[in-house]
């Protein structure tokens, strides 16, 4: 495993890049794709297929992160934060006020 230290005050992007071209093995886009941005894809799908297959990705998702979680560690890699913790925290948070009764995603 590679332990790196990166001091940025740029943005989220100049961030991923460092983690990519360092060989960090984080799952942030499948966080991004399936749960942060995979909740509007279930609110503002326009077919039944659409909001279906958008569903079935997010609490696949999220299934498999709580299995992660479910050994005791702290966080989803490890005993440190990393990029994919962070991305997700909001969307959790926000998962039972806005996203469950707004667009409906719910099992």
């Amino acid at each position: 495993m590679c332990e790196v230290t990166v001091v940025t005050s740029v943005c989220a992007l100049t961030l991923i890049i460092c983690v990519w071209a360092l060989c960090l093995a984080v799952p942030h886009l499948q966080i991004y794709d399936n749960v942060g941005n995979g909740v509007y894809k279930s609110g503002f799908a326009t077919s039944q297929a659409a909001y279906n297959a958008a569903q079935s990705a997010l609490f696949s998702t999220l299934d498999s992160l709580e299995s992660q979680l479910s050994d005791g560690r702290p966080f989803l890699l490890g005993d440190r934060v990393t990029e994919a913790d962070v991305r997700l925290l909001p969307a959790l948070a926000r998962f039972d006020a806005v996203y469950a009764t707004l667009f409906k995603c719910t099992r």
